[in-house]
């Protein structure tokens, strides 16, 4: 499915959720959909569909790290 500019997220909103959801010690959502323009799943619009979260919450603490990658330097 394609976002469209009516319901493609925006970065606020997607900090808003994951925030109320997951109590995060440390959250940093990008949207980095400008740099996917052209791409399958863009909208054309360079915003909504291809975001770059890194998330710290207690939540996970004991769980797998599924698709986790190392931290960037």
């Amino acid at each position: 499915m394609t976002a469209n500019t009516t319901t493609a997220p925006t970065a606020q909103q997607l900090d808003q959720r994951l925030r109320e959801t997951l109590q995060p010690t440390l959250l940093e959502v990008l949207d980095e959909s400008y740099q996917h323009n052209g791409h399958a799943g863009a909208n054309g619009t360079g915003f909504g569909t291809h975001f770059r979260v890194r998330i710290t919450s207690p939540l996970f603490t004991g769980k797998s790290p599924r698709g986790a990658s190392p931290p960037c330097v």
